[in-house]
């Protein structure tokens, strides 16, 4: 029995090898011509035909050190290759797999794959699979046939690893990072990041729109005045506009020159007005024209020196922000607000343990209240402030102790709250004080990274980090109908058109029908029109408008100018986080 040991660092670093199945006392550390220390991951491949043949592949962190083979069951060693195949991954993934009938057929994978018909003195490079190799299994019986797992999935090859096949059609392995957007006017359209498989649009069809921007998905948002604008990002907070609903990207961050961000960096678009955007790396950028110029908050100095994780604004307010920063092996993580726009932020991490604070949600009803996650264990996973965060409460009582990647509040219901973690979705229907496990339709102990709530079909969506999305209805308390008819009137009223139906071949041979709403206060407005897939075919109102009653008129025409094609439609009202929609008959 042969073991490596000494990733990361650790003590015992080297190779040992046990001649009696590892009784307790029996390891030999190997040496012989290895190297004298290493700091990555060592990974070992016995030749099956003759185990005395043993190969090594030997790495610090963040390169190879070598291809290492023995002869003589690990009493020596010869250096075989010196080539890096796991580069800046030497702690995690790559490996060595040899023929079982061959000794000299070599498979030596890192970020890129290579195969050896000479024992590895000589490589030839395959780029026909995904980078980031993680794995092999043999075939029992035929060992020209492996099977190969990767950062794009499951893969094979049928002749010793020169051609390959793509296994992973209907294989859902999807790896979502946090930042997850969903259109709160059409439910057809979401945008997610995936760990290296870049950003990836869902439009009503289970084969989403894949290969958006490259490299590692990061964080996205979707402008919810005007769905054609859309955010997404890569690694390290490079981040990319589309003007075209995702056809066309435009590198957006070149002015953001801070060199320090994560490699899942947050941003944020301020929800009442989308054009004003926050990016966090070191320090916090804001932008007030979608991401056309920034400028860097807090008077260009970093809230505390380290990364920010987490960022939330008021859904009211776009001045009121808060943003979380990350520790290090001298400073806790840090949890600030700013009630200016960023001209300066105030401290408010008294009374929060020393944990990762990997997100944050600002209530709509109040944004003085807000809720922060923290991962980790040992400690309460949710707390929330009422008072901006002067002062914490812990609501997390009930919760698994795992970490814990998200929060999610009900728009229509505030005291409705969700709560994402290691262990799948909790729900609680009175602001936190009891929870209960949501897992109906779940795979179990699902890692759920973020949660998005779908506003114009009220579901709610958990984004998990290797199970792809999953999506099912909020929870809806049961009201008196007068009670909701008043609550809805209260905030902003959408009335059914006059006449429906319309057109060229309805009753009233109307060319056109009036649409009336009406708001109880000064509010910014999106008032848009969709087939019943969801396509949006019309902006009809957009922008802030006045107390009172207001009236628009569709003519038939599409935003394009095209003439309509007869059938059932849905214009829908939103106004903050309320929502309102209505049918209308079209006629040609």
């Amino acid at each position: 029995v042969y073991v490596s040991c000494g990733n990361l660092g650790s003590t015992g670093m080297g190779i040992y090898r046990s001649a009696d199945g590892g009784v307790e006392g029996s390891w030999k550390k190997l040496g012989g011509g290895l190297p004298e220390r290493w700091t990555g991951k060592t990974l070992l491949a016995l030749f099956e035909s003759s185990p005395r043949i043993i190969y090594a592949d030997v790495a610090d962190m963040f390169k190879s050190l070598g291809l290492y083979r023995s002869t003589d069951r690990g009493d020596t060693w010869e250096l075989i290759s010196s080539h890096d195949v796991a580069r800046y991954q030497g702690w995690y993934s790559h490996y060595v797999r040899v023929d079982p009938q061959d000794e000299n057929n070599i498979i030596y994978a890192g970020v890129s794959f290579y195969y050896s018909e000479d024992g590895g003195k000589t490589l030839k490079k395959n780029d026909r699979m995904h980078v980031d190799h993680h794995a092999y299994a043999n075939h029992p019986t035929d060992p020209d046939i492996v099977y190969f797992a990767n950062d794009g999935g499951v893969y094979r090859t049928l002749d010793g690893g020169r051609t390959f096949q793509a296994l992973n059609d209907g294989y859902v392995t999807t790896q979502f990072y946090n930042g997850f957007s969903s259109s709160p006017t059409n439910p057809y359209l979401a945008l997610g990041g995936l760990q290296d498989n870049s950003t990836v649009m869902y439009t009503g069809s289970p084969r989403w729109i894949t290969g958006l921007i490259g490299g590692d998905g990061a964080f996205t948002a979707i402008n919810p005045l005007d769905n054609n604008t859309m955010y997404g990002s890569i690694q390290w907070l490079r981040i990319y506009r589309s003007r075209d609903r995702g056809k066309s990207w435009e590198n957006i961050s070149k002015k953001l020159t801070d060199s320090q961000a994560l490699f899942i960096a947050p941003y944020v678009l301020a929800p009442s007005q989308p054009q004003v955007i926050y990016a966090g790396k070191r320090v916090v950028y804001r932008s007030s024209d979608g991401g056309d110029t920034w400028t860097v908050t807090n008077a260009s100095a970093p809230l505390n020196g380290m990364p920010v994780i987490s960022i939330a604004v008021s859904h009211t307010n776009p001045d009121v922000v808060y943003a979380a920063t990350v520790p290090n092996a001298s400073n806790r993580a840090e949890v600030f607000v700013s009630t200016n726009g960023g001209a300066d932020w105030k401290n408010i991490t008294d009374g929060l343990p020393d944990r990762y604070y990997v997100d944050m949600q600002v209530s709509p009803a109040n944004d003085s209240t807000v809720y922060i996650t923290l991962s980790g264990f040992n400690s309460s996973h949710l707390f929330r402030s009422t008072d901006q965060g002067t002062s914490w409460e812990d609501i997390g009582g009930g919760l698994p102790d795992v970490p814990t990647s998200a929060v999610a509040i009900d728009p229509d219901f505030p005291s409705y709250l969700y709560v994402g973690n290691d262990l799948g979705v909790f729900v609680s229907t009175n602001h936190g004080k009891n929870w209960l496990p949501l897992a109906d339709g779940l795979p179990r102990a699902v890692l759920v990274m973020d949660l998005s709530i779908s506003r114009a079909n009220r579901r709610i969506r958990a984004v998990t980090h290797g199970n792809g999305v999953y999506e099912r209805p909020l929870l809806t308390p049961i009201v008196n109908v007068e009670n909701r008819r008043q609550a809805a009137a209260s905030i902003a009223q959408l009335d059914r058109n006059y006449p429906n139906p319309f057109g060229p071949r309805s009753a009233s041979a109307a060319s056109t029908t009036r649409i009336t709403f009406t708001l109880v206060r000064p509010a910014s407005v999106s008032l848009r029109l969709f087939d019943l897939a969801g396509r949006e075919i019309r902006v009809l109102a957009s922008g802030r408008y006045h107390a009172g009653k207001h009236a628009v008129t569709w003519d038939g025409t599409t935003g394009q100018g095209l003439n309509a094609v007869s059938g059932t439609y849905l214009y829908h009202l939103q106004v903050g986080s309320t929502t309102r929609t209505e049918k209308l008959l079209y006629l040609r």
